[in-house]
């Protein structure tokens, strides 16, 4: 069963180590492990330290590097303190973005419920002006894009997503119809053959076909 692992000094007694230490240098490589060897030696022999100049030597070596030993714990001391607090400030850090993550998503949430809602609420108004004889179009895809497509052969000209999210805003203010779904209108009418698209690099446009003019 393994040794139960040691919680680090306290910052105070590394202070009060280090000043008896005094310049002492942290040990190299070479002076742990010389360091075990010797102490693994001292601990098989089974003479009496009284009695065996070996081991007094032993015991006299292993003292005059206890210095240098105890320079490099206080640092391994110290780099553990720095790397727990790193690692406590690293968890705070990921606790308030995921705060952060939650109340983003419950804007958002709550944005896009309220999109829906002004989307279906213009939709139920459009189908009741609809029933009434009224002249306002439907506003399902296809009768979109219908509507768009006798504006465009009506106006003519260049037609780009914002000269027709200006035409849908006329024609439905209660209605946010999103760039995307403009754009995904005038490349279905392209995709049936009803415009043709012109790319001049910075910008790109959409004119009656020829087919259709």
């Amino acid at each position: 069963m393994s040794a139960p692992t040691p919680e680090p000094l306290p910052q105070a007694l590394r202070e009060q180590i280090a000043a008896q230490l005094g310049d002492a240098k942290p040990a190299t490589d070479k002076v742990l492990t010389s360091l075990a060897a010797s102490v693994a030696d001292r601990r098989a022999h089974e003479h009496p330290t009284w009695e065996d100049l070996y081991c007094l030597n032993l015991v006299s070596w292993a003292g005059e590097r206890m210095a240098p030993v105890l320079r490099r714990l206080l640092d391994a001391e110290a780099e553990v303190t720095r790397l727990r607090a790193a690692l406590s400030a690293a968890a705070d850090d990921v606790v308030e973005r995921d705060d952060e993550i939650a109340d983003w998503s419950a804007k958002n949430a709550a944005l896009r419920a309220e999109l829906r809602q002004r989307l279906s609420r213009a939709a139920d108004k459009a189908e009741k002006d609809t029933l009434r004889g009224e002249s306002t179009p439907a506003t399902g895809s296809a009768q979109r894009r219908a509507f768009l497509l006798d504006r465009i052969r009506s106006e003519r000209g260049q037609w780009t997503p914002g000269r027709v999210k200006r035409l849908y805003r006329r024609v439905w203010p209660e209605q946010h119809v999103l760039r995307a779904t403009i754009r995904a209108d005038l490349a279905q009418l392209h995709s049936d053959g009803h415009l043709t698209l012109h790319d001049a690099g910075d910008r790109r446009f959409y004119t009656l076909a020829e087919a259709n003019a």
